[in-house]
């Protein structure tokens, strides 16, 4: 155990708070932590040492910490004894929350764990949150000072034309070209995300395959023509209802191959003859 004490927070309030990190997270799965960690003010006196703690916590991963001074008194106020900081972490480690529980003990501190980020994240594209976000997950602000904050602040744009340096029609003319290059590539991006699927619903295949295909469709509706003879001549009941289905299903295919698109492809595969094919997967047929 590590040397110093601290109070963890409760498994039922672990597990009650939104983003909270679960006391059973996956040992050896990435994931990243927000820490916020709370001496009490009397925690030298017991002889802990708060930056042993944190030291230990650097071992655990890749971790950035911040020493947070709101509490720390005017000179009148202040004493060597007491430890007026308390230190933010964030922390991406393979160990798992309870490693993290373990360098803690106990005892006389706050401490509070959430989980900010996993594995399940990897192909999230969007932007983490915004700095409004954080600080009101956090518990830092609240919504009604973020927005208050955002009312009062003027946009570049603003203050630029306030300072003379630019005119009000060369902001448009940029806010215009963002504006427009944005849509721009939100249109490409859901092209380029189409692309994927116009090509799974079709196959291009050689000309001389089809005409291979319509060759052998061919053959076989001759020989269904003399199956259905024969069968008329045996007059047997059994026999002739089966070649009637051999027959649907005979002409069934045939109309379907005759009416195969053919039509030019953007790599297409050519015969000898110089045309190349493509069809559905679904074999459409031409519209009439």
């Amino acid at each position: 155990m590590s040397e110093g004490q601290c109070e963890s927070a409760s498994e039922e309030e672990v597990a009650a708070a939104p983003g909270r990190a679960p006391s059973d997270a996956l040992f050896g799965a990435p994931a990243t932590y927000r820490i916020r960690f709370t001496p009490q003010r009397g925690i030298f006196a017991k002889g802990a040492n708060p930056l042993a703690l944190l030291k230990e916590i650097r071992a655990l991963g890749t971790c950035r910490i911040v020493a947070q001074l709101d509490h720390v008194p005017t000179i009148e106020n202040f004493s060597a004894e007491s430890c007026y900081l308390f230190w933010d972490i964030i922390l991406t480690t393979d160990q798992g929350v309870d490693a993290i529980k373990d360098v803690f003990v106990e005892g006389d501190c706050g401490l509070t764990i959430d989980l900010i980020g996993s594995t399940a994240d990897a192909g999230n594209k969007e932007a983490y949150k915004k700095l409004g976000e954080i600080l009101i997950e956090r518990g830092d602000l609240t919504a009604e000072d973020v927005r208050a904050a955002l009312a009062a602040q003027k946009r570049l744009g603003q203050l630029l034309v306030e300072r003379g340096m630019v005119s009000p029609g060369q902001v448009q003319s940029a806010l215009d070209e963002q504006q427009q290059v944005k849509e721009a590539r939100q249109e490409r991006q859901k092209k380029e995300e189409a692309q994927p699927r116009e090509a799974a619903a079709s196959l291009r295949v050689p000309a001389e395959k089809l005409d291979h295909l319509a060759n052998l469709v061919g053959k076989m509706v001759t020989i269904q023509t003399r199956f259905t003879q024969a069968a008329n001549l045996k007059r047997d009941p059994l026999f002739v209802s089966i070649a009637e289905e051999v027959e649907r299903l005979t002409n069934e295919l045939r109309d379907t191959t005759l009416n195969i698109r053919i039509c030019p492809s953007a790599a297409p595969l050519t015969n000898s003859s110089g045309w190349s094919g493509t069809f559905p997967v679904s074999w459409a047929r031409r519209s009439s």
